[in-house]
């Protein structure tokens, strides 16, 4: 079994080691803006999430209105739908 000082010294070196960089992550940070990353992370989750909720909340009103329009359409022709989905 690891001793506390062989643990410590394990990470220590984990920690200190240099990371390797690759030339494909390289040519893309380039392009990312790292302030709206930093802003986004100081929001809580439940702040980070809440405009991706509201998306859904806004794209499911809008099947329920399009699933309405297009049942009263079919009523009105008399046809029956041949997807119910």
């Amino acid at each position: 079994m690891d001793t506390h000082e062989e643990i410590a010294r394990r990470r220590r070196e984990f920690l200190t080691r240099p990371i390797e960089t690759d030339p494909v992550i390289e040519a893309f940070k380039k392009d990312v803006d790292r302030t709206l990353l930093i802003e986004n992370l100081r929001l809580t989750p439940d702040r980070r999430t809440a405009p991706f909720l509201s998306m859904q909340a806004f794209y499911n009103e809008a099947q329920a209105r399009l699933r309405e329009r297009r049942e009263q359409a079919l009523g009105a022709s008399g046809e029956s739908p041949s997807d119910p989905a």
